[in-house]
């Protein structure tokens, strides 16, 4: 069955670097990348609709792409909060 690709907003609004400090607004930044990859997880999922050749669709990639930026994000900040 093919499903349309669904429509995802790619920009997280998430900033890049939060150098603003401290454990609490570490915990808060971590649960929120925590929710922006689960959303973007499934919109990916959807996205690929179950088939191996939707992998190249043209959908797919810019969600791929900030996938994987939101997920070094969080192991940045992971990093931060075990060093702090």
């Amino acid at each position: 069955m093919y499903r349309r690709p669904v429509a995802v907003r790619v920009d997280s609004g998430i900033p890049v670097n939060n150098d603003s400090g401290g454990e609490a607004v570490s915990s808060t930044r971590i649960k929120r990348l925590e929710q922006e990859v689960e959303h973007l997880r499934t919109a990916l999922y959807q996205a690929v609709a179950g088939s191996e050749t939707r992998l190249s669709h043209s959908a797919v990639l810019p969600i791929s792409q900030k996938l994987d930026d939101l997920i070094n994000q969080y192991y940045e900040e992971e990093k931060k909060k075990r060093e702090s």
